[in-house]
């Protein structure tokens, strides 16, 4: 955990507070990780201020990412991404998260 703290003010109880800046949890890379017939990525966020790419989850590779769910993608809006062969695949909402909710 890299600057990430912990809060009683969560969903159902205890949550992890990020700063939107530089907060990160890493997790070592496993095979379990990997999308291999399907995953479901899930995240309860509160969102306090929405600009330019707000990370969930994110699994990277050498050189980019292998998938992703942003709270904002700077377009504005929620999105996941996808790496299929050398194509990053998009499929995005249609209109942003609420803030402070």
């Amino acid at each position: 955990m890299a600057g990430a703290t912990w809060t009683t003010a969560g969903r159902a109880g205890q949550a992890l507070s990020f700063d939107g800046v530089n907060d990160r949890i890493n997790i070592n890379d496993s095979a379990s990780l990997d999308l291999i017939g399907g995953m479901t990525l899930e995240a309860w966020v509160y969102p306090t201020a929405l600009s330019g790419w707000h990370t969930v989850i994110m699994k990277e590779r050498t050189g980019g990412l292998v998938y992703a769910l942003y709270a904002h993608d700077n377009a504005p809006r929620p999105a996941v991404y996808i790496r299929v062969g050398s194509v990053d695949v998009e499929v995005a909402g249609i209109s942003p998260l609420s803030l402070n909710a």
